[in-house]
């Protein structure tokens, strides 16, 4: 769900970057910070407890505004390891669209599997309906490989539908994030991404606390609370 605050006329939507443990999502979201302006990002932030998480968030400024008010993109990221999956349940929580980062190689392709049988578990158990996703299929410069087409179709997708990628050398990286933020407006403009206005004095510029108010059962400041 996408949150509006009305003091700053801020849109802040939820991105989550999800995937099997090492397959590139923390190098996606590094090669993305590292080529934004900082007038536009918050700081990288990181955290180890209750789970750990990495998180910012962006304006970009290349896309229009949505009803008078700018977007603020929340990029954040759970590692694929079991012991995440508390975290990885909470990064899903009021997400408005998922990057499904799916590791090529082929010792790593029923742990891509798995993990993409673990998001339809969590969102299905959350009673989500469609969520925006985009698939990339990364690590395409390493031997032994499973064929774009196959991991695609074993997840479900054709392959031209698949973004490509090589995240160490940022090949591919902002093709998804745009593919993802074409599919959030056009999410915002049919309302198939929820959006929800908060009454706040001002907005929390930690993006880590942005983070978990945003995913919080429980928000006093929600309006009509």
């Amino acid at each position: 769900m996408a949150f509006y605050h009305a003091i700053t006329r801020e849109l802040h939507v939820n991105i989550a970057y999800f995937g099997p443990a090492l397959g590139g999502k923390l190098t996606n979201l590094r090669y993305i910070y590292e080529r934004i302006t900082p007038e536009v990002r918050s700081e990288w932030d990181s955290a180890a407890e209750p789970f750990p998480v990495v998180a910012y968030y962006f304006t970009p400024a290349q896309l229009p505004p949505v009803d008078g008010a700018t977007l603020c993109f929340h990029l954040s990221a759970i590692p694929g390891q079991v012991f995440a999956e508390t975290g990885r349940k909470a990064i899903l929580r009021n997400v408005d669209a998922v990057v499904f980062v799916a590791d090529a190689q082929l010792a790593r392709f029923e742990a891509s599997v798995e993990m993409w049988e673990n998001l339809a578990h969590h969102l299905a158990e959350q009673g989500r309906g469609e969520v925006p996703t985009v698939l990339q299929i990364n690590k395409l410069d390493l031997p032994d490989l499973v064929a774009p087409e196959e991991l695609a179709g074993a997840l479900g997708w054709s392959s031209s539908a698949a973004i490509p990628a090589v995240a160490c050398q940022g090949s591919g990286v902002f093709d998804t994030l745009k593919a993802c933020a074409k599919l959030v407006l056009l999410g915002l403009r049919s309302g198939q991404v929820k959006r929800e206005d908060f009454v706040l004095l001002k907005a929390p510029r930690e993006p880590l606390r942005l983070w978990n108010l945003f995913r919080s059962d429980v928000v006093g400041a929600r309006r009509g609370s």
